[in-house]
This record gives structure tokens, C-alpha cells and sequence, in this order.
């Protein structure tokens, strides 16, 4: 715990000084990633879960030290598994799209032409569509699928004049993770979360 508080420390001191080389600019672009969902449903010694690989395709703007970001995430496979009892795979011709919609407060650190951004924020997810085996999960009135999240990752950016290259990371846990208004049994606890690795592609100005 002592090395990891002298590490912010040292990133927090080292920080402005790397940044002053040169100035940062704002960023505007497009990212691509891949992410992987994974709900976990747990009553006393019976546990299911539900994984899903999902594609995602959006945009961002940086403001430095802020960064938004405007995603549509699909699924392309999913399955449900409950030990003991096995596993399914989703039906085929389902649909489960997703928009993502992010707030980051991040960190550059300036190294030459590289920038590291470790980060923090908020996300909401907003369902478009959940039909699962001919079901639209959507109609029924005790779904809420919708979900915030806290968080937690970072980035690497490579600059090519006024073109930006990087990657980033992002390990995001679920405030609100009962995907149902309904009561849950006594007992009962679930937890969700998204881990998402993304190519960022934009320019500078």
C-alpha cells in the first residue's frame, strides 16, 4: 500500500512537469473495442451466470483532463451457466445492443510524443434492444436492464502530428446490477461488470 501511495505521489509531482514540454490539446476521433459482460446471480450455494462477448463502435471527444465518450455496443455471443446444472449458449438470431455514454476524468502525463492517462468516471447504459430466443425481453415491465457503472482504467496515446493513436482500457463495475424492478429474494445478491479494450483513432487541435 506505501509503494502504491508514493507511486501517486511520484505520477502526481512528475505530471505538470511532463506536460509542460509540450502543450496538450484537445482530441476528437473514433474508438473500436472489444468487451466482455459478465453477470453473476448468486442464492445460497446455487449460482448462475450470464457472460457476453460484445463488439463496440463509437466516438470521443477529450478535453484533456475530461474525456466523453458516445458508444453502440452489441453482442455477438453470449451464454448463461449455472454449475452443476451446465451451460447454454444464446439462441441464434438474438439481439442485445447497448448505448454506452462515458464521462473520464483523467491524468496525462506527457512522455515526447506518448501520452499516458490513467482515469476515472461514470458510465450509463441504456438498452436499445434484448430479444433472446424470439423474446423481446424489453416489454416486459419488470426488466431494467439500464445500469451505471463507476469506472476505472486508462490509456496510451501516440501523437502523429495532429493524428492520435492509442489504446485504453477500461474495467467498469455495476452500481445497479438486478436486471429486474421486481424484489429480490432473501439472500439473494448479483453483481455485473464490463472490461473493455478499445483502439482509439482521432486527431488533435
Amino acid at each position: 500500500m506505501k509503494n502504491l501511495v508514493l507511486a501517486v505521489v511520484l505520477l502526481c509531482l512528475i505530471g505538470p512537469f511532463a506536460s509542460a514540454q509540450s502543450p496538450l490539446r484537445m482530441q476528437a476521433g473514433v474508438t473500436l473495442g472489444y468487451d466482455h459482460y459478465n453477470l453473476t446471480d448468486t442464492l445460497g450455494a446455487l449460482s448462475a451466470t450470464d457472460d457476453r462477448s460484445n463488439f463496440v463502435i463509437g466516438g470521443f471527444i477529450d478535453a484533456v483532463y475530461v474525456r466523453f465518450i458516445a458508444e453502440y455496443q452489441r453482442a455477438s455471443s453470449g451464454t448463461v451457466s449455472i454449475p452443476g446444472y451446465g451451460s447454454a449458449d444464446y439462441p441464434s438470431g438474438f439481439s442485445v445492443t447497448f448505448l454506452n455514454l462515458l464521462a473520464l476524468g483523467k491524468y496525462p502525463l506527457r512522455l515526447g510524443t506518448t501520452t499516458l492517462w490513467p482515469a476515472i468516471g461514470v458510465r450509463y447504459s441504456h438498452p436499445l434492444t434484448m430479444t433472446i430466443g424470439g423474446i423481446d425481453v424489453l416489454q416486459d415491465p419488470t426488466t431494467d436492464v439500464a445500469d451505471f457503472y463507476i469506472c476505472f482504467g486508462g490509456g496510451i496515446d501516440f501523437s502523429l502530428g495532429t493524428a492520435v493513436i492509442g489504446v485504453s482500457a477500461l474495467y467498469d463495475y455495476s452500481l445497479t446490477p438486478s436486471q429486474t424492478t421486481a424484489t429480490l429474494s432473501p439472500g439473494e445478491e448479483v453483481s455485473a461488470y464490463d472490461f473493455e479494450v478499445a483502439l482509439n483513432i482521432g486527431f488533435s487541435f
